[in-house]
């Protein structure tokens, strides 16, 4: 999320510092992986049946349902499709989970 995170600071993104209780945003930052994470992680991911964002991990964590492979592959294939539509390039090596799935079509 690294270089997705430098793309979107690049084209002026960033981050409030605070919101205010009336929605009101203070200040800002600038826009890291961490909010590219949170970001795409809920646009392509998804939620489950309660409204709550699914985890990349196998089995889950912090109380969040675990997302299936093929909801984990999607996920990537949204982003990366999003990635080559603006002109990012990111790299994908070759023993990665999304590299191996892609090529074995087993997902």
């Amino acid at each position: 999320m690294q270089e997705t995170a430098n793309f979107m600071s690049r084209n002026g993104v960033t981050m409030p510092l605070m919101i205010s209780s009336t929605g009101e945003a203070w200040g800002e930052r600038p826009f890291d992986k961490d909010d590219a994470h949170a970001l795409f992680t809920s646009e392509w991911l998804g939620t489950d049946e309660k409204g709550d964002r699914l985890s990349w991990s196998r089995k889950g964590h912090d109380g969040l349902c675990a997302a299936s492979k093929g909801e984990r592959f999607d996920a990537l294939r949204k982003h990366q499709a999003w990635a080559i539509e603006k002109g990012l390039i990111l790299i994908n090596p070759r023993d990665s989970e999304y590299f191996k799935m892609s090529q074995e079509g087993n997902y």
